[in-house]
């Protein structure tokens, strides 16, 4: 992690020419998670989608929100995370068939993930 200075050197029948930026680099702390660390799915048999946050997701509100393949925001709301509840429905009865996402934010983590119906 850290701040860093990148310099390109490039030179050709031109002449030489350079650009520099700067690169800041974050890591994850211990107990952060990321969309890799969440679970989506569909369960047919009562018609819901199922989010399962990890044991490591940080106590508190998250902003959950489904979103069609072009984008339309079709249910949103906030879950509180705590010890025992780590696992949230999303009623999928009115949705057709398809491909759809799911954008959790909250407590510095901002994770989209897919799931298919």
């Amino acid at each position: 992690a850290g701040t860093f200075t990148v310099t390109l050197n490039t030179t050709n029948a031109c002449g030489t020419d350079n650009a520099t930026s700067t690169v800041v680099v974050a890591c994850l702390g211990i107990n952060e998670f990321t969309s890799a660390d969440i679970n989506i799915f569909y369960n047919n048999q009562n018609q819901q989608s199922v989010i399962q946050f990890p044991d490591k997701a940080t106590e508190g509100n998250y902003k959950v929100v489904l979103y069609s393949e072009l984008g339309q925001v079709l249910y949103q709301s906030n879950v509180e995370v705590n010890g025992s509840q780590r696992e949230f429905f999303v009623n999928a009865n009115n949705l057709a068939q398809g491909i759809y996402f799911i954008n959790l934010s909250g407590n510095g983590i901002n994770a989209v993930k897919k799931f298919v119906k």
